[in-house]
């Protein structure tokens, strides 16, 4: 389960990329990352989590990813 983001690596942030392109992209289209807080993507990630059959690191690292482009 993830509750916020955490200090995470470029390379951290790649993988997470590639999971969200693959793991959430094979059910559905990909959400914006943008149309979201943060804070909501904690409860959309929490949910969806377990339906793509996410790991608790892979889990963290999408979420990671997907708040990154956030602040960029």
């Amino acid at each position: 389960m993830v509750t916020g983001p955490v200090n995470i690596s470029s390379e951290k942030l790649a993988q997470g990329k590639t999971i969200f392109e693959n793991s959430c992209g094979r059910c559905h289209d990909l959400p914006e990352p943008t149309k979201h807080t943060s804070v909501q993507w904690v409860g959309i990630m929490n949910a969806m989590a377990p339906k793509a059959k996410l790991n608790d690191e892979q889990h963290q690292m999408v979420y990671d990813y997907i708040v990154s482009v956030k602040k960029q």
